[in-house]
């Protein structure tokens, strides 16, 4: 090999370390000036979503066998919340989902319309059901003393 062929190699390689040693603060600094929400419509979101996506693919190439052994049990809680994500996506039939608590004023509204026997999911909205998992819901319930539309209600 050529010695400008060597030192190019070695240049290369050495950026290379450089970058990917430095991602995890890339990723920290991309995510300060993109920014995040609490609000689901928020046009950034996407973006920062869409990074945070990356960041975890590389971050996850980057994990030996111990690793993925030490992560057995966080692995797995994450695809239960997947799957209980999922399933409050699969449409009840009608009776067994106006039995469920807080779904009267929807039925009555169905009655009125006409549509008493519409399938729906167990989730009031499917829509935000994929934004938040359940167990982040429940936790800003019991931190804020009931869901924001009972605080509404009472107010």
């Amino acid at each position: 090999m050529s010695k400008t062929f060597q030192s190019a190699t070695a240049f290369n390689s050495q950026t290379m370390f450089a970058v990917w040693d430095r991602l995890p603060l890339l990723f920290i600094l991309f995510v300060i000036l993109i920014g995040g929400s609490s609000r689901s419509d928020m046009a950034s979101l996407p973006l920062l979503r869409g990074g945070a996506v990356l960041f975890a693919c590389w971050a996850l190439t980057g994990l030996s066998g111990g690793d993925w052994k030490r992560m057995r049990t966080p692995l797995i809680l994450l695809f239960l919340l997947a799957v209980w994500t999922a399933v409050q996506l699969i449409p009840l039939p009608p009776g067994t989902w106006q039995a469920l608590p807080g779904r009267g004023t929807i039925f009555e509204i169905d009655q009125l319309l006409g549509q008493p026997d519409v399938w729906r999911p167990i989730s009031l909205t499917p829509a935000k059901n994929l934004e938040q998992p359940p167990c982040v819901d429940g936790t800003y319930r019991g931190a804020a003393g009931g869901s924001a539309d009972e605080q509404r209600q009472s107010a």
